[in-house]
């Protein structure tokens, strides 16, 4: 029988598997806390899922979107846009930080960071660039705003430059080496306003990763369920998707975690415990809500279902996996709650 030689270049794989990208929602899909937030003075806080965005100067005025102004085959973007003539000059930033368990891959090695970006056409900042960087450290679990400070042990920048920008989407690359003894990673993306912000002072970013290797790949596009799922190791609460928490919510259109039928005539400590929908990376800091928004607070109910609002909470239930509370003790028939859980670095 004849014998037929393999040639070892038809064996090569050629394919850009998935699982490269170490950016979470870098397409800005998921946005559990809400979709807009405008009139924003110096706050420092989480806005798309996984992403905290800070201001550098008391009296700037921001707003930060999950906008449908995107490249091809993507969906959001973030934007964010200084308010019309306000005058205060300073950085916006935005960054991810990633846990230790995932930033030791990169340690030792040369990873390209990729982006699609534009302006505003009264984009304000010097030359219409964007600051990009990288940070690393060698201390565990550090905090995401103690990297923008340079508060991270072993603090350093092995990725320190700047990108022009256009008002076109355009995908941008960096590559950066990382030193052997890396143990977290941050990545970080700025501007800096200048003069009085004009009617479309803006920038738009999406697309973001972060993978091993001296050459950008196609991004990596994950299905929604999934990028949730990574989104609530870090963050989850018990409203609708499409509402953001602390709205207040009309019962019985739209239930919180709810129990009833409780002995009306017998007061003492009466709670719930609910599993959370993904384990959080650590016990999370927990905020409780009763229907009419209040925070902190629960609603209970009578046994004709007549619900008060604005009740304490009394004991609280937190760990990894499950949280729970309930009010005061007293005397009622049943009661109910929304909660948020953030165990964001």
């Amino acid at each position: 029988m004849a014998l037929s030689k393999i040639r070892s270049d038809s064996l090569e794989d050629t394919a850009v598997h998935g699982r490269r990208n170490l950016i979470i929602n870098g397409a800005m899909q998921v946005a559990q806390r809400g979709t807009s937030f405008t009139g924003i003075t110096s706050t420092i806080a989480y806005r798309m899922d996984r992403w905290q965005v800070g201001f550098g100067a008391a009296g700037s005025n921001y707003s930060i979107t999950q906008s449908t102004d995107v490249p091809d085959n993507f969906k959001y973007s973030m934007k964010w846009q200084r308010t019309a003539s306000n005058a205060v000059t300073n950085s916006i930033w935005f960054s991810q930080a990633f846990e230790s368990v995932n930033s030791k891959v990169v340690a030792g090695k040369t990873c390209t960071l990729s982006y699609y970006a534009k302006k505003g056409a009264n984009y304000s900042a010097s030359s219409s660039d964007i600051q990009v960087r990288i940070i690393s450290g060698t201390g565990t679990d550090q905090s995401a705003t103690s990297a923008i400070t340079a508060g991270w042990t072993g603090y350093a920048t092995p990725l320190s430059t700047t990108q022009v920008i256009t008002t076109g989407w355009v995908r941008y690359t960096h590559t950066v080496t990382f030193a052997s003894n890396v143990n977290q990673v941050s990545v970080n993306l700025a501007s800096n306003s200048a003069g009085t912000a004009g009617a479309d002072d803006s920038l738009f970013i999406t697309g973001i990763q972060l993978e091993l290797g001296e050459t950008a790949t196609p991004f990596e596009h994950r299905s929604f369920g999934d990028e949730l799922q990574r989104c609530m190791r870090y963050y989850e609460n018990s409203y609708p998707y499409s509402i953001a928490p602390s709205t207040a919510v009309s019962y019985p259109s739209i239930l919180a975690i709810t129990v009833r039928g409780m002995d009306e005539e017998t007061s003492g400590q009466r709670y719930i415990t609910n599993t959370m929908r993904v384990e959080k990376r650590t016990n999370p800091t927990n905020t409780f809500y009763d229907d009419a928004g209040n925070a902190g607070k629960v609603t209970t109910f009578n046994n004709a279902g007549t619900a008060t609002n604005n009740v304490s909470v009394g004991l609280v239930v937190t760990g990894t996996s499950m949280i729970g509370c309930g009010p005061g003790n007293s005397a009622i028939w049943g009661f109910g709650f929304f909660y948020e859980s953030d165990a964001e670095l």
